[in-house]
């Protein structure tokens, strides 16, 4: 059976400004139609990562292949950003203040269209992204919202093979970010654009994606969809940088196979681990409740978020600490004494 081709394929990708590196041994592959988030803190050089991609900062290793074509290799070959068929769509929509919408939009049609061409494909663009009949409006007179789904609209007016997203909802209130994040992946989705998300939001990484690129220090960390980059990740640094969690000391050859012993009693582990290590545990994988007997647990802080409560208990000595999600109403107080049961296997890393 033969491999599926790829719309976009990284090897050995490094670069850097100056002496000063910043992506080391970069190697992926997107399929066609593939919506791929590169999640990572700043400075991690996922930025650098899309502007590599664009055209926008030449390589010093490596090379980018967009569709057949190979758009950079070392230090050598590097395709103008004009010529390798990429949208992208900038933080702020980054729009042409002087001009109308259908003319920003219209922007990368002018080359063998006609007048008549470019407002038929624009309206039909202004559709696609929500925003019919607004051809005439000027970016002052919209919202951040309306003003990425223009910036979307131009990326995708030239049909690019790929289209790059760089933190585009970062500047948007929380719930219009979500609103736009929705429609955005359901429109690439539904038009199988393949497209690369970057961003530092771990929501966004894992509720748009297909699959994620987790990036730390210069480097791939692990590649997965979000299902494995949260349940199964490939280190304890990836784990701790994706999602809420605890990290601590594991030993299985002091429990029954399957199990390690904690400073929270014995807990179900997942990957077969037989050495001491670190065991890292999701907050939904924490259960606080009311003492049976006597503990050596105190709640120390409950948060009420409206779709569950955070529950915080600390032990006695102050050296163990873990923290619950729960839906609803929990009805702990300050203080109150619990007992801590961790309800799903969970991974012991070596160390």
């Amino acid at each position: 059976m033969n491999a599926r081709p790829s719309a976009l394929g990284i090897e050995g990708l490094s670069a850097g400004y100056g002496r000063h590196p910043v992506l080391d041994d970069i190697t992926l592959a997107i399929t066609p139609g593939e919506l791929l988030a590169v999640l990572g803190p700043s400075g991690c050089g996922k930025t650098t990562l899309l502007r590599s991609i664009a055209g926008l900062h030449r390589i010093s290793k490596g090379s980018i292949t967009i569709g057949e074509h190979t758009v950079a290799r070392d230090a050598s070959l590097h395709i103008a950003p004009e010529r390798r068929r990429v949208g992208l769509v900038p933080p702020e929509g980054a729009l042409f203040p002087h001009l109308t919408v259908a003319a920003t939009v219209g922007y990368g049609l002018r080359r063998g269209t006609t007048r008549a061409q470019r407002a038929a494909a624009t309206e039909t663009l202004l559709d696609l992204v929500g925003l019919p009949g607004y051809g005439k409006a000027r970016p002052a007179q919209l919202s951040g919202g309306q003003q990425q789904r223009i910036a979307l609209a131009r990326a995708l007016a030239p049909t690019p093979a790929i289209v790059l997203l760089d933190e585009p909802f970062s500047a948007l209130d929380a719930g219009l970010r979500a609103t736009l994040r929705a429609d955005v992946r359901a429109l690439l989705h539904e038009r199988r654009i393949t497209s690369v998300l970057v961003t530092h939001d771990q929501d966004e990484a894992l509720g748009m994606a297909d699959r994620v690129v987790v990036m730390l220090g210069g480097k791939v960390a692990q590649i997965g969809t979000p299902e494995e980059i949260y349940h199964t990740p490939a280190t304890l640094e990836v784990g701790q940088f994706v999602g809420d969690s605890i990290a601590i000391a594991a030993d299985p050859r002091q429990a029954p196979e399957g199990w390690a012993r904690t400073a929270l009693g014995a807990i179900p582990i997942l990957n077969g681990a037989t050495k001491p290590g670190t065991a890292l545990i999701r907050p939904e994988q924490i259960d606080i409740t009311p003492a049976v007997d006597a503990s050596d647990y105190r709640v120390t802080d409950v948060r009420f978020t409206g779709p569950a409560t955070i529950i915080t208990a600390t032990s006695t000595d102050g050296a163990t600490r873990a923290r619950s999600f729960t839906p609803g109403d929990k009805r702990l107080r300050l203080g109150d004494p619990v007992d801590i049961h961790v309800t799903a296997a969970v991974p012991v890393f070596p160390g």
